[in-house]
């Protein structure tokens, strides 16, 4: 490849990639937040002149949000817990996890 003078480099595990000092300094490779266990992730390569990026964040767990949406849809907090104990909506909430 030298004598050719073709470019190549080592490959990186993912592991090294995650923790390349390049990666980190040029904003592609930043910090997680609200993972417990996952500190970094890969950035948006979208820049828009004037606006700043939102910090990355975990995706919500599955069910995560159904109570606020629906009560957003009108229901209300009985009717919330009926569907839940029909085993309508799935996914846990911080109630059924304290019980």
């Amino acid at each position: 490849l030298d004598r050719e003078r073709i470019t190549y480099s080592v490959i990186q595990t993912p592991e090294e990639t995650a923790t390349d000092p390049q990666l980190r300094a040029n904003d592609i490779v930043v910090p997680l937040e609200g993972v417990s266990g996952l500190e970094y992730t890969v950035n948006s390569p979208i820049n828009l002149r004037g606006v700043s990026k939102v910090p990355a964040k975990r995706a919500p767990e599955l069910g995560e949000h159904n109570d606020e949406i629906l009560a957003d849809l009108g229901f209300s907090a009985e009717e919330i817990e009926e569907l839940r104990a029909a085993g309508a909506i799935p996914g846990a909430t911080e109630r059924e996890e304290a019980r």
